[in-house]
């Protein structure tokens, strides 16, 4: 099942980072999987922020930072859906996004 093509912000790319020798092959890596850079515009900093504020209003734990919300606010704003295996805090708090878990 084919659901298009795949964009990462730099909050994720900087996530993956960590997983990579270095630079040159975590580049490689996007390129190999054509995974797209798409930077975070002020309406979906703003989104976040926004978000981040309910959260807080509901008291939800303090596990959350805000490079959830930011890839959350992404993925709404600036994407069609979210590929995440972390689907209940994003359905929630995110409830217009449409949010898939891949297959393990």
């Amino acid at each position: 099942m084919a659901h298009g093509s795949l964009c990462v912000c730099a909050v994720v790319v900087a996530e993956l980072g960590r997983y990579f020798s270095d630079e040159q092959d975590l580049r490689e890596f996007l390129a190999a999987c054509q995974i797209d850079h798409d930077p975070l515009s002020m309406e979906t900093a703003l989104e976040a922020a926004r978000i981040m504020r309910v959260y807080a209003r509901n008291k939800g734990p303090r596990e959350r930072v805000a490079p959830d919300f930011l890839i959350g606010a992404h993925a709404i704003q600036q994407a069609d859906a979210l590929l995440t295996n972390d689907a209940g805090f994003f359905r929630n708090y995110f409830a217009a996004l449409k949010v898939i878990t891949p297959v393990n």
